[in-house]
C-alpha cells in the first residue's frame, strides 16, 4: 500500500479540541500530518513534498471526510491524481472548480491561485492514464461550540451590488443554514426592497427589517438592539464573496466567532481583485498571488499596517455596547 500523509491548513488560533480530534483520527490511521498556515505556504513548499506519496487534504481543521478507510483503499488500488467530493466533469475540475479536494499526488497536481482546488499541469492533462475520482458524499463538518453569530447587512439604493452580494453570501452559507441573517432596508428604493423580499422568500434564515428613514450606519445599532446577539457579523452590501469561500471556509461564521476567543475583532477585507481572504492591506507591489488564509494584526506591532477597511467583520455585541454613544445619530 502506498504511503499516506495529510496536509492540514491550520494556525494557533484554531479550536484546540477540534484540532486534537482531527489529529487523533489521523493517528489511528497512521497518517502523519503536515501543517501549513495558508495555501500560499503550501504552494511555496509544494516542491518539497514527496512526489509519490498520497496526501489527504484538509483546507481547515473543521472538515471531516467520511469513509476515510475506503478513500485510502480506493486511492491505493488505482493511480488517481486526486479524489474530490463533488460531481463535476474533470475538465471543469481542472480549470477552475472549487470542489473539495480530498486527496492528491504531488507529481500530478499543483495548487491553483486563489482556490483550494488542485489541478493537473497542461502536459499531464494530455496523459490519458491519469484521472480523478469523484464522490459527492464524502464531506461533513465539525462546528466549534460557540454562540451562533447573527449576520447583519444594511442597504439603501445599491440594488445591482446587493443582488450579487446576497447571492454570494448565501452561497457561502450553504453548510450553515442555521446562521440567521438580518437585512435592514434604510428607506430602500423599490428595486432594493424587491430584492430584500425576494431573498427573504427564498431563505428561511433571512429576515428583513425596514426603516422609514435612511439611518445609514445607525442601522447596525438597530439590528444589534433588536436581537441582542452575543456575536455579530456586519456585512456590506457591495462585498461579493468568491465562490471558493464555502470550500475554503465552509463554516466561516463559526470560525469568526471562535477566533473572538483570542481577539475582539475578526474581519475579511477586499484587495484590488475583490478576494475575501486577505485581512490586511499593505499596499505592496501587486503580484499574481493572494494571501489565502487568516492573517493577524498585533496591536502596536510595526510588522504590518492595521486594517484600513473591513467589509465583513465580526465582534461581540458587548464590545459595541462599550463604544456606543447614545448622542450620535445616523444621518
Amino acid at each position: 500500500m502506498p504511503d499516506f500523509k495529510a496536509v492540514v491548513i491550520t494556525d494557533s488560533f484554531d479550536d484546540v479540541s477540534i484540532k486534537k480530534d482531527l489529529y487523533s483520527i489521523l493517528e489511528n490511521l497512521n497518517i502523519p500530518p503536515l501543517e501549513y498556515s495558508t495555501l500560499d505556504d503550501l504552494d511555496k513548499d509544494f516542491s518539497n513534498l514527496d512526489i509519490n506519496t498520497r496526501y489527504l487534504f484538509f483546507p481547515n481543521i473543521y472538515i471531516r471526510y467520511k469513509h476515510l478507510t475506503d478513500i485510502i483503499k480506493v486511492h491505493s488500488l488505482v493511480d488517481f491524481d486526486y479524489i474530490y467530493s463533488k460531481v463535476v466533469s474533470p475538465p471543469n475540475m481542472i480549470e477552475n472548480s472549487a470542489a473539495y479536494t480530498v486527496s492528491f499526488i504531488p507529481k500530478n497536481v499543483k495548487v491553483t491561485r486563489d482556490s483550494v482546488t488542485l489541478y493537473r499541469t497542461e502536459d499531464i492533462i494530455q496523459d490519458r492514464n491519469t484521472f480523478g475520482y469523484s464522490d459527492s458524499n464524502l464531506v461533513e463538518f465539525k462546528k466549534p461550540n460557540v454562540s451562533i453569530p447573527r449576520i447583519i447587512l444594511y442597504t439603501h439604493n445599491r440594488d445591482i451590488y446587493l443582488k450579487n452580494t446576497l447571492y454570494s453570501l448565501m452561497n457561502s452559507l450553504s453548510f450553515c443554514p442555521e446562521i440567521p441573517v438580518t437585512l435592514i432596508g434604510n428607506k430602500p428604493t423599490p428595486e432594493v426592497q424587491s430584492i430584500l423580499q425576494d431573498f427573504q422568500n427564498r431563505y428561511s434564515q433571512i429576515e428583513v427589517l425596514l426603516c422609514e428613514d435612511n439611518v445609514a450606519f445607525a442601522a447596525q445599532s438597530i439590528g444589534i438592539m433588536w436581537h441582542k446577539p452575543e456575536n455579530v457579523i456586519m456585512a456590506e452590501d457591495d462585498f461579493i464573496l468568491p465562490s471558493a469561500t464555502k470550500y475554503l471556509y465552509p463554516i466561516w461564521p463559526y470560525q469568526f466567532a471562535q477566533k473572538l476567543e483570542h481577539c475582539e475583532f475578526v474581519g475579511w477585507s477586499a484587495m484590488f481583485n475583490n478576494l475575501s481572504f486577505n485581512l490586511l492591506t499593505d499596499w505592496q507591489e501587486l503580484v499574481p498571488k493572494t494571501r489565502l488564509g487568516w492573517f493577524y494584526w498585533e496591536r502596536g506591532s510595526g510588522k504590518v499596517k492595521p486594517i484600513l477597511m473591513c467589509q465583513l467583520s465580526c465582534f461581540k455585541s458587548k464590545m459595541w455596547q462599550r463604544g456606543y454613544n447614545e448622542k450620535l445619530r445616523g444621518c
